[in-house]
């Protein structure tokens, strides 16, 4: 479409931001007309375009005068407007992007003349160029395996130091609430100036209440002069002539909706207009270092967890290896007592025994109060019930109490009515509670009685209780006393211990589904007081019970055919190879005794594997009885009916396994008792199981 000639206005066109034109249609863009604007374009007045014939394509970047030129003949061939952005170089030697908007002018029909309007897009191609860097920055930041892994020192100083730069401020800070949510702490600060980053300063609540109040309100302080607004008037006494601070954009770091820190971009010595921009720009850098923090919380959980179940396993080997060297010279002493058994006494003598073999029992009783507290702790420890007499289980803890501790203090046992004779319950554990808290008041007590009561509450409770006239406890301390390793320092001088005792009773009441509760007077003694569940024992479990007790032990002594069995020992500890040699002599076996695996092994072979059973010690050295337990059940005549019976002084369950997955069929706990030797020996009458617990 032919366009007519038509000149520009100047008193329109100066008031746009930008230069109308009209030049001649040659390359080389000589004006014919052109308005004021163009100075703040290229630097260059009109009479330097018009009268001096400065021609524009001399100011295009040398890079864009063809593409430009080709451009718009390129439109103009096809009668249409044309639309190009380039570059030019202005009279300070600056380089602005511009767009250029123009149309032909035709005389006669004839392409003559170009009219158009030229725009400086320099503020735009800037404001790209930064929102590309803004990105850039997020992407760098939000990849970067210190925003993984919660390193919150070194992620923010990367992010100060970049974010110094996209913002193009002076200072970067970042803050946090201590735990008492009344203190910001500094973790970070970077100062552009001379590259340096600190720490270790904290600004308190009570000297910045309405910046506090500012932080945990808003979203972002966008602060073009910190002496004019009411938010930072706190810092012009000490703070802004400390620092040089004269503007601040503060954005607060938010976690699951809860202020938890601000990030601070500070500029020293003039005001500065905070751009839309740049409040967005530094809000995602807020919501970033947010990410960060929660993931240093979550890693740090995790790591909690696998401390303490590191903790747990070390506790675990700990009480394993405290188990097995307790239990390895307790075989021997309490073996020797069973086969002083064996030997004439004299009554005094038989009391002498009698009271070893008691106090050694009560000495493993404490060993497996401490293994039971971890499985407790653990939630692996089971109850098992069966019908229990109960005033013979609360007379015999008493008797055993009674000859072991040497205080002139009477146990007075006291018998409520309504309680039936056999209940059902686990009374081992029922046993370990009541010796835990008689003991514990024997501990406490110097003068005067320990009454144990027990009786009916109704038809569906029973208690007992331990009442002592000792030193007493604090009321304070009392709900201290069922917590692990407590000490009850308000009795005195007197600890109580590792402080388990009690903490194991609580944890097997609750498993039992009741409850316990002390009371206590200062100078007066204590009470505590037990509450279980009334199961009665029906008569047939009572009677099957007894029967089954009776047959089983009528049955051991019967061991008919125990002379004719060949028995291989294996233990490297010579006295408990002696007790071990005398316990199978009085079942009328002579053994053959080694003192690690790797005799066992060839004594094994040597005879053909003509031995019925081999008592097996679990650590020896050289070869122990794991390792020589497999080797012999990969020889080729290892007969089926061999029986191999783990002796080991590791009581936890995790062995006991290893044991079986090693090719041992039993399983024996040190110290061995004869009892649980001859129930052994009776299950030679019939072929092994692959896993054939005996204890």
């Amino acid at each position: 479409m032919p366009h007519h000639n038509y000149p520009i206005s100047n008193t329109l066109f100066n008031k746009l931001p930008g230069a109308a034109y009209r030049c001649k249609n040659q390359q080389q863009r000589s004006m014919i007309e052109i308005t004021d604007g163009i100075k703040n374009l290229t630097g260059y007045g009109v009479a330097d375009f018009i009268q001096d014939q400065l021609p524009l394509n001399s100011l295009i970047h040398p890079d864009d005068q063809q593409p430009c030129w080709d451009e718009i003949q390129t439109k103009l061939s096809l009668h249409a407007e044309y639309d190009i952005e380039y570059r030019i170089i202005n009279k300070s030697g600056e380089i602005h992007y511009v767009w250029e908007h123009g149309v032909g002018v035709y005389h006669n029909g004839q392409l003559t003349e170009l009219v158009g309007f030229i725009s400086d897009l320099t503020p735009k191609t800037k404001q790209l160029a930064k929102t590309k860097q803004h990105q850039q920055l997020l992407l760098s930041l939000a990849s970067s395996k210190h925003l993984a892994l919660g390193e919150l020192i070194t992620f923010s100083q990367l992010l100060a130091e970049q974010s110094a730069l996209t913002l193009n401020v002076d200072r970067v800070s970042l803050w946090l609430f201590n735990e008492q949510d009344n203190t910001l702490d500094l973790i970070n600060l970077y100062e552009k100036g001379n590259h340096s980053h600190s720490s270790n300063i904290s600004l308190p609540e009570a000297d910045y209440p309405e910046y506090f109040k500012a932080v945990r309100t808003g979203r972002a302080m966008d602060i073009s002069d910190i002496t004019q607004d009411q938010r930072t008037q706190e810092f012009i006494a000490a703070y802004a002539p400390n620092t040089g601070v004269t503007a601040m954009l503060d954005v607060s770091i938010r976690l699951t909706g809860e202020v938890i820190g601000v990030i601070c971009y500070e500029m020293i010595g003039h005001a500065r207009r905070w751009a839309i921009e740049d409040i967005a720009h530094a809000s995602e850098l807020a919501d970033l270092t947010a990410q960060l923090i929660a993931n240093k919380k979550h890693i740090d959980v995790e790591n909690k967890i696998i401390e303490a179940n590191a903790a747990s396993k070390a506790k675990s080997q700990l009480l394993a290896t405290i188990s097995h060297e307790i239990r390895t010279p307790m075989n021997g002493v309490l073996g020797m007592v069973e086969l002083l058994y064996a030997t004439p006494l004299t009554p005094q003598q038989q009391s002498y025994l009698d009271t070893i073999r008691d106090s050694g029992g009560l000495l493993l009783t404490i060993i497996n109060d401490v293994l039971d507290y971890s499985k407790l702790n653990a939630g692996k420890l089971q109850l098992i019930t069966s019908p229990t007499a109960i005033h013979e289980l609360f007379s015999s803890v008493i008797w055993l109490l009674q000859q072991t501790h040497h205080k002139k203090i009477e146990i007075i046992l006291k018998k409520e009515q309504g309680l039936p004779e056999h209940l059902m319950l686990d009374n081992h554990r029922l046993k370990q509670v009541l010796m835990n808290l008689i003991a514990n008041a024997l501990k406490f007590t110097e003068q005067g009685s320990i009454t144990v009561s027990y009786g009916a509450i109704d038809q569906q409770q029973w208690f007992f209780s331990v009442t002592d006239t000792g030193i007493g406890i604090d009321p304070k301390t009392i709900p201290l006393l069922f917590e692990p390793f407590e000490q009850t320092l308000s009795r005195g001088n007197i600890t109580e211990g590792t402080g388990l005792g009690l903490p194991i009773c609580k944890n097997i009441v609750d498993l039992m589904q009741g409850s316990i509760k002390a009371s206590s007077t200062l100078g007066k003694g204590t009470k505590v007081l037990v509450t279980l569940p009334m199961h009665p024992a029906p008569q047939q479990s009572i009677q099957a019970d007894s029967k089954g007790v009776l047959s089983t032990s009528l049955h051991s002594n019967q061991l008919h055919n125990a002379p004719l069995l060949n028995v291989l020992v294996a233990e490297d500890n010579p006295t408990n190879r002696l007790v071990i040699q005398g316990l199978l002599t009085q079942c009328g076996i002579s053994p053959d005794l080694c003192a690690n695996g790797l005799e066992a092994l060839e004594k094994f072979q040597h005879n053909k594997g003509h031995y019925d059973l081999i008592l097996m010690d679990c650590d020896m050295p050289i070869m122990d009885g794991f390792t020589a337990s497999r080797k012999i059940r990969q020889l080729s005549y290892a007969s089926s009916h061999l029986h191999i019976a783990a002796l080991t002084a590791h009581a936890l369950s995790e062995f006991r396994q290893q044991a079986y997955e090693a090719g041992m069929n039993h399983y024996l706990t040190k110290p061995l008792k004869l009892s649980d030797l001859k129930n052994l020996l009776l299950n030679l009458e019939r072929p092994p199981k692959d896993i054939h617990p005996i204890a």
